[in-house]
Formats: structure tokens, sequence, C-alpha cells
């Protein structure tokens, strides 16, 4: 399985999308690269390490909006 981290093993399409969306308010665009990603997820997950707070916050709304994009 392809992994979309440098340093994680097994991070799926939707992990990536869930930090994005932590971060920046909105899923992952079209046109960023796999490798544009894989970047940004090990960039992101240092950012909020120990954060936990923001990403409880998040999980509601990406719930939302993940499952009508998908």
């Amino acid at each position: 399985m392809k992994s979309y981290s440098n340093d994680i093993p097994g991070v799926t399409w939707k992990e990536a999308n869930f930090l994005f969306f932590c971060v920046k308010g909105f899923l992952i665009p079209v046109e960023y690269t796999d490798e544009d990603i894989r970047s940004m997820y090990d960039s992101y997950f240092k950012r909020l390490w120990g954060n936990n707070e923001r990403m409880v916050y998040c999980q509601d709304e990406f719930d939302k909006i993940w499952d009508m994009k998908n």
C-alpha cells in the first residue's frame, strides 16, 4: 500500500486529507502531486503534534465534508 508520508508507513488518503483539513480547513486540492502530499503530511504532522484539541475540534466537520465528497 502506498503511504502519503515519507516518515510514517501506511498513511491513507483519508488520513492525509484529515491532517490537511485540520490546518487549512478544506480538503487537499486535486492539483497536489503525491510528493506534495507526502511533504505536506510530514510537515503538518509535526506542526500538530500534541495539539489534540485542534484535531478533535476538526473531526466532526471533516467527517461531514468527507462523506459528502465520497
